[in-house]
């Protein structure tokens, strides 16, 4: 079955994956067109159209803005196509097709999402009438989704790498992605504490989550049919499995609001979600129908040296914000607050690479074991935590203060943020 994936320019990287399912189960989505400069869009695109057995019309926000979207759903009614319709994003849904049933992505794809887009196709029943095709422009303005600018294509794999997961259609904002550039961390000695020694070190490139994990993004790992419950997500060490048989649902976070930092959450359960979150992004995961794991990526938590170059930079500053403490820039002891505040809520307190909350708030877990600096996820001893909370004052919310916790440990001043290596 040949389908035409209608879709907007900001929807390129979830959609992608979408089309790598339906290609997986067989289907031919015409996705990737490479319409070139000096192509006359319009008419290549309505032979796509025309040639296809059904239009998959993904939703968005950006979709229904889209001139080009617009025209290409108005022209698939004017041919009579069968048109399934793919919320991506939460949005309105059009007048033309908000009578009949969508496949709903919105909360992100999961097994249950996927057999009823794959049944959908099966049995396509959605035959707009002609005489309701909706108005469109005759002259879409700006450049189609499949548009190719320079040796830029839009909608091909080459933009879509999966070392950068998009995580925007599995968890709700705030969620960005901030690009860590290779270089030198030097550890303090904290081997009075029963730590490592430190020292001077090479971290490679990765990417660091702008934000902690916020209560409204933990709550869908919590609330979904594949999340907390799933025993998968805990089977990497008999420690964590232990725990989650004691443990079969989680402690509330401490403060309640959606853009809240998560907390009340131990070093297993951060674990967990990263193991999860890594499934749900990745179509080398067994759910994504076996793919080519070439491209695969895993989602952790950052490694002490990971978190200690993303707050601290090249310059060797205290603080990520600079070298003097400012209780403007932090929300820590001196603030006086007493409670965590949002995670974008300090944006003058980012580090040299926008990274924010890393000074005070909620203390980061880290992967790496305590006095080992291990970062493999066996064992029940002691794991870094690093940036102080809310509670604590400015002496530890440096960038180089070193702390540990036991990881069945979690109260109110502990939350999370997770990572990926940018080899994958």
């Amino acid at each position: 079955m040949r389908l035409f994936i209608s879709y907007a320019h900001e929807d390129v990287k979830p959609v992608q994956q979408l089309v790598d399912i339906l290609r997986a189960g067989g289907y031919e989505a015409w996705f990737d067109m490479r319409l070139l400069p000096g192509q006359d869009w319009q008419a290549e695109l309505l032979a796509g159209i025309t040639a296809c057995d059904a239009f998959v019309y993904v939703l968005s926000p950006a979709a229904l803005e889209s001139d080009w979207c617009r025209w290409e759903f108005a022209e698939a009614v004017k041919l009579g196509k069968p048109v399934l319709p793919v919320l991506l994003r939460k949005s309105a849904i059009p007048p033309a097709i908000s009578r009949y049933q969508y496949v709903d992505f919105s909360d992100g794809i999961d097994l249950l999402d996927v057999a009823r887009l794959i049944g959908g196709l099966a049995n396509l029943s959605v035959t707009i009438p002609r005489e309701n095709a909706p108005p469109a422009p005759q002259k879409p303005r700006g450049l189609p989704a499949q548009a190719v600018m320079g040796d830029h294509a839009v909608g091909t794999r080459s933009i879509v790498s999966l070392q950068l997961p998009d995580v925007s259609y599995v968890l709700p904002a705030p969620f960005e992605w901030c690009d860590i550039p290779a270089g030198w961390v030097t550890l303090e000695d904290a081997s009075v504490s029963g730590g490592s020694k430190g020292g001077k070190f090479h971290v490679r490139r990765f990417y660091l989550a702008k934000y902690p994990i916020t209560n409204a993004q933990y709550r869908v790992f919590v609330n979904a049919e594949d999340g907390f419950i799933n025993a998968k997500w805990w089977d990497y060490s008999d420690a964590a499995k232990a725990w989650r048989n004691a443990n079969t649902a989680p402690v509330e976070t401490g403060f309640a609001g959606d853009d809240l930092p998560r907390t009340n959450v131990t070093w297993y359960e951060a674990v967990a979600f990263c193991r999860w979150l890594t499934a749900r992004v990745n179509p080398s995961s067994p759910r994504w129908f076996g793919l080519s794991p070439n491209n695969a990526i895993t989602i952790t938590l950052p490694t002490e040296l990971q978190w200690q170059r993303a707050a601290q930079g090249d310059d060797g500053r205290v603080y990520p914000w600079g070298r003097g403490f400012d209780r403007r820039r932090a929300n820590t002891e001196e603030s006086g607050i007493k409670q965590v505040t949002p995670a974008a809520q300090y944006a003058n307190g980012a580090s040299p690479y926008a990274v924010l909350d890393l000074a005070g708030n909620t203390w980061d877990w880290c992967l790496n074991e305590w006095g080992t600096d291990s970062p493999a996820l066996t064992g029940a001893n002691e794991r870094a935590v690093r940036g102080g909370s809310w509670n604590h004052n400015q002496l530890v919310a440096t960038c180089g203060y070193r702390g540990y916790q036991y990881p069945d440990y979690s109260n109110n001043r502990f939350g999370f943020r997770v990572c990926v290596d940018a080899r994958g």
